[in-house]
């Protein structure tokens, strides 16, 4: 990717000042609004910024804002601690690197140590959350678990085959979104956002959340393995 086609600060001001409502901040609620959230300049009033300023932290074409702007926007948009030091490290980050390949393959010592746990569900995943190995029983719980198959493909595009409880998917996204806002570029998870974000709506909604909490409870047992 580009590193001039990345814009982190920009996305996760827009996805934040879309969550809000008028009446979030003080606002009269009038005319029906034709997107959701607050409008630009509504967000440049609260900060005592310009509109064409905060238009162009927006568009990408100012990533460096001072952090006395930084804390207004923070306020404006009723960031709690966690959000406003992701604010501030989105605007303090480095261009993008390559990074290595990750290993698509389990050792055959791993995967004969799965096998060995016949009442024990387990399998080894990448980063990504795809299935590198199941053992027979993983594969007995769940199509899912199947080597080959993308776990958070999966429970976003057929989610008939990965019924887990509570609901995974923000877990998941908020999984990859943390990886997704580093300095490091990663082509398998590109190629599954722009994937997901094409064919599930409740994908894109929750990329756009830029969520930082990742605790995947997958309820497949103690023998759960991550790669």
């Amino acid at each position: 990717m580009d590193d001039r086609t990345v814009n982190l600060l920009g996305d996760y001001l827009r996805a934040r000042r879309e969550l809000l409502r008028p009446a979030d901040v003080g606002l009269p609620e009038t005319a029906r609004r034709r997107v959701p959230g607050l409008r630009r300049e509504e967000v440049a009033t609260l900060s005592g910024i310009s509109v064409d300023y905060y238009l162009g932290l927006e568009q990408g074409r100012d990533r460096r804002p001072s952090a006395e702007i930084l804390r207004a926007l923070a306020q404006a948009l009723r960031l709690d601690e966690s959000a406003i030091t992701h604010l501030f490290a989105l605007a303090n980050s480095v261009p993008r690197s390559r990074g290595r390949a990750h290993r698509q393959r389990v050792s055959p010592t791993l995967a004969r140590l799965i096998d060995s746990w016949p009442a024990t569900p387990a399998f080894v995943q990448t980063h990504t959350f795809l299935v590198l190995a199941a053992n027979p029983l993983a594969q007995a719980l769940s199509p899912a678990h199947t080597p080959g198959t993308n776990l958070v493909r999966t429970v976003f595009l057929d989610p008939d085959n990965f019924l887990v409880e509570p609901d995974p998917r923000q877990d998941f996204v908020a999984c990859l979104r943390g990886l997704a806002d580093t300095e490091v570029e990663d082509p398998d998870l590109e190629a599954l956002v722009g994937e997901l974000s094409m064919h599930s709506e409740s994908f894109r909604r929750l990329w756009a959340r830029h969520g930082l909490c990742c605790a995947i409870r997958l309820g497949v047992g103690s023998g759960f393995t991550g790669a």
